[in-house]
């Protein structure tokens, strides 16, 4: 009977252990996962481990989604004397990142970081510690020194600014958010046409990628007419029109790479 106690004793020893190790665990990982994206893979895990109650092979277990549940479960051996380990979650878009200068039509919607990269998505870019800051919307012909034009993810702020004062929202903008080998720049009409040209329109680009959704509100062009009225537009349906530059009117820049 003595010895069935004391079986049972170390039972709920090792059990308790293991709960702890668990516990730990979990909050490390659960920690680290909420600046990554996706279907993470965890890395470096000890030879006989489980996760999820699914056994580790060659160190390393795929398929674990953000925020989600996991538990590492210890060997035998291990209850024992386990007091940490590092868990290390890696972006499964790691190693998908290219210059800019390399964009091409099949990385529309992609987008760009100050570093001069390109990313599949803005959470892509955070994870690379890099920061997002347009979706590329067109590449081709017609762009003035480049090859292809992106929107910016966010407007230059919450204000609402005339024609004139538009420019001078955008410059100031643009110098805190500089990206290497392109030119922030407010849009044309003809650049609105050629973004809006594809199967996807502007605002729903900027919304699957990530980035800040446009107001339904009219946003200042760079265009004016003979009459000296500036053009304004709306991102959902293209409607372009012009009206007096003292209107107020929001402003989103335009990138040309």
């Amino acid at each position: 009977m003595k010895m069935s106690i004391t079986k049972q004793h170390n039972k709920m020893e090792r059990t308790n252990l293991q709960f702890k190790v668990q516990v730990l665990l979990f909050m490390a990982v659960t920690c680290f996962q909420l600046d990554s994206w996706g279907q993470n893979t965890i890395t470096n895990v000890p030879t006989g481990w489980k996760v999820n109650g699914q056994e580790v092979r060659d160190g390393q277990i795929t398929g674990i989604a953000d925020q989600s549940e996991v538990v590492l479960t210890p060997t035998e051996a291990d209850l024992r004397r386990v007091k940490a380990i590092r868990v290390e979650t890696l972006s499964p878009w790691r190693g998908m990142e290219f210059e800019l200068s390399k964009a091409s039509e099949d990385h529309i919607g992609w987008v760009i970081a100050k570093n001069g990269k390109v990313y599949p998505h803005v959470m892509a870019a955070k994870s690379d510690k890099a920061t997002p800051v347009a979706t590329i919307a067109y590449v081709g012909s017609g762009v003035d020194g480049g090859h292809g034009l992106a929107i910016a993810l966010e407007d230059v702020s919450h204000d609402r600014f005339t024609w004139k004062e538009a420019q001078d929202a955008l410059n100031q903008w643009a110098s805190a958010n500089p990206v290497s080998g392109a030119t922030w720049r407010l849009p044309t009409i003809s650049d609105l046409n050629n973004m809006n040209g594809k199967d996807k329109r502007l605002f729903s680009l900027v919304n699957e990628s990530g980035g800040q959704p446009v107001q339904h509100n009219f946003y200042w062009t760079f265009d004016q007419n003979e009459q000296g009225l500036g053009a304004f537009f709306l991102f959902n349906n293209n409607y372009i029109q012009f009206g007096n530059k003292t209107l107020s009117y929001c402003v989103r820049a335009i990138l040309e790479f």
